[in-house]
């Protein structure tokens, strides 16, 4: 007669063995599957010299990357991105106006720090340099001046202040890309 003890022990300790295996194979999956996604391979930190800048300047800085394997990347970039919300009338469908806020993208300057290759961790130097002016003044005498100028102001209070923001990334092709992106002050001279 069979030894029921026995073979139910067996059976349980082949099923365990069998989860075992399938439980590492599904962790090895969702590594994989991160690593893809582009989670947990590591940080990128964005270190400008200073936090305060002038129109004109020219912002110098560090970017540093953290990762836990090396990463073939495109390339490394810092962008220099200046935006404001800008109130604007819409008309509908129905006819009638509606006021509408719309980010209007002033500057979007960018500068490759390093080109194709395996990045692996380090700290990489960059140098992007702010426009010397965001919006050309009117420099007109006369009534036509006057007319520019009154048109210009209206449009000025239609606008919210400008917000800059440095962003470095890792572009990572088939990955989701690395970044960061910190807020500084730049003042109109």
């Amino acid at each position: 007669m069979p030894d029921w003890k026995k073979l139910l022990d067996t059976a349980a300790e082949k099923a365990g063995e069998g989860l075992k295996v399938a439980g590492e194979g599904l962790r090895t999956a969702t590594d994989e599957a991160r690593k893809v996604a582009g989670i947990n391979v590591g940080t990128i930190t964005l270190k400008p010299s200073r936090t305060s800048y002038s129109l004109g300047d020219t912002i110098a800085g560090t970017v540093e990357l953290n990762l836990t394997e090396p990463i073939p990347a495109r390339r490394l970039v810092v962008a220099l991105v200046a935006t404001r919300k800008r109130m604007t009338a819409q008309r509908g469908s129905d006819g009638r106006v509606a006021p509408v806020q719309r980010t209007e993208t002033l500057v979007d300057h960018q500068v490759d720090v390093e080109g194709e290759q395996s990045f692996v961790s380090g700290r990489h130097r960059f140098a992007i340099h702010i426009p010397d002016s965001i919006e050309a003044k009117v420099d007109v005498g006369g009534t036509l001046g006057d007319v520019l100028n009154a048109a210009q102001a209206v449009r000025s209070m239609t606008a919210s202040p400008i917000r800059w923001k440095l962003r470095a990334y890792l572009d990572i092709p088939w990955k989701r890309n690395l970044s960061k992106a910190i807020d500084l002050s730049v003042r109109d001279v």
